[in-house]
């Protein structure tokens, strides 16, 4: 197989040739808005697992709350949940790139579930 018949030749993937250029990686996502997508993403698995251990600790020091406290953590989890799910439509196309806003939205919704959540376990 030629160079030109290749899938694999310069060129074939995104049309541009030269590998300096940043163009669209995630539909017309820049390489930009991938990373800072990526980046709220590792930050929203952080503070889930800060609040998660959180109210697991409270749970066990104060055993008569503990049901609150496991109530707080599974509405955080299922909440994060549904963001994940959003980030996952967005990625495969299935939720338009005008709507992408609501992905960050909702995060932001659910770093404020997280902060209140810390401070009700720790009142």
């Amino acid at each position: 197989m030629s160079e030109e018949q290749s899938p694999f030749a310069k060129g074939a993937v995104g049309g541009s040739g030269g590998g300096g250029e940043s163009g669209p990686i995630y539909g017309d996502q820049t390489a930009k808005q991938v990373l800072v997508e990526r980046g709220l993403f590792i930050a929203a698995k952080v503070n889930l697992l800060i609040t998660l251990i959180l109210c697991i600790v409270r749970a066990a020091v104060n055993p008569v709350n503990a049901g609150l406290y496991l109530m707080y953590a599974l509405s955080l989890c299922l909440f994060t949940g549904l963001e994940f799910y959003l980030i996952h439509l967005e990625r495969m196309g299935e939720l338009v790139s005008s709507r992408r806003w609501f992905v960050y939205v909702f995060g932001v919704f659910m770093f404020v579930q997280s902060i209140c959540t810390d401070i009700l376990v720790f009142e």
